[in-house]
């Protein structure tokens, strides 16, 4: 009888492992646009600007990317192969920019939370006009 319940265990474990690698094969299906699935097994994002600004920097907890000029209606997909130190719910990121208008006040970073998972495009989407 115990053998019997193990084997049919082992039996529905086979069967589920090889349904999941096969679902795996085509692995655009069903893809959002807010989260792709990509052949890496780390997570991206990626950030559209469609807002009236240049984004400059993006930090995000165990990642700084400086030296970016990201402007309008252009995007960029950085690499998170670093894993994720803080998890990947609610991670915490961090925008400079600067904005087309002269301003003289100070510019605040645009700060948002994003859910990440390995193997997938997070998309991020600035549409607003900061000014």
């Amino acid at each position: 009888m115990r053998k019997s319940v193990i084997l049919c265990l082992l039996f529905f474990i086979l069967c589920f492992s090889i349904i999941n690698c096969s679902n795996n094969s085509d692995i655009s299906t069903g893809a959002s646009e807010s989260s792709k699935v990509t052949k890496d097994n780390f997570p991206k994002l990626q950030i559209v600007n469609k807002g009236q600004i240049t984004i400059l920097k993006v930090v995000l907890e165990g990642y700084e990317f400086s030296d970016l000029n990201v402007k309008q209606n252009q995007s960029i997909i950085l690499d998170l192969d670093n894993g994720m130190p803080g998890g990947y719910k609610d991670v915490q990121v961090s925008i400079r920019y600067r904005p087309y208008k002269v301003t003289n006040s100070a510019i605040p970073p645009i700060l948002t939370k994003l859910d990440f998972a390995d193997g997938t495009i997070t998309t991020l989407t600035i549409n607003s006009n900061i000014f």
